[in-house]
């Protein structure tokens, strides 16, 4: 076992050290959803829970339980926990979707020397406004504000997917209160 602080850590050195280890256990991820923005916010949206999406249809349920379970994360129903740790995993199979949008490419950035992934800044900003637009979830809009504040976002991207998945009205809204703040 390892002796990563599950007690006390961030959910962004959690990511890092989940994706690491899966990584070298020939796993490929990508980190998707709140805890993305929880990361690009810098903390001003909190995320309970790390969402990722395996890289290839191949990689069988039972080969990621395993790998979770030698660093002490047993599955629950569909999510995994550690009995020291306050953030919780979940992951599906692929693609990366957002909306009606499959051609998602994450970024890669470099940790212990392993090549982790993470949705693009642009695309977490898509995501949170598609939650919010499908669930009325005002913490997601706020969310994608603080990304966008944080870290930028391309607006044509965000514009187009908000008008080809008939939410137009939502990036006015988003573009307005950014403006604002």
């Amino acid at each position: 076992m390892s002796s990563f602080d599950y007690k006390n850590c961030t959910i962004e050195e959690l990511w890092k050290y989940v994706a690491t280890h899966l990584e070298t256990q020939e796993i490929g991820i990508t980190l998707v959803g709140g805890g993305v923005a929880t990361i690009y916010s810098k903390g001003k949206y909190q995320s309970g829970d790390l969402d990722f999406v395996l890289d290839s249809m191949w990689t069988k349920h039972s080969q990621v339980e395993e790998k979770l379970k030698k660093i002490g994360f047993l599955k629950k129903g569909v999510i995994y926990r550690h009995p020291e740790c306050k953030f919780t995993l979940e992951y599906k199979s692929p693609p990366i979707e957002i909306g009606d949008d499959d051609r998602i490419e994450p970024e890669a950035i470099e940790h212990a020397g392993i090549a982790i992934k993470i949705l693009t800044p642009t695309d977490c900003v898509k995501d949170r406004l598609n939650k919010y637009f499908l669930y009325k979830d005002q913490d997601a809009f706020d969310a994608a504000i603080s990304v966008a504040k944080e870290r930028g976002f391309v607006a044509e991207k965000v514009e187009k997917f908000c008008s080809e998945n008939k939410f137009p009205q939502v990036f006015k809204k988003f573009m307005d209160e950014l403006k604002k703040s």
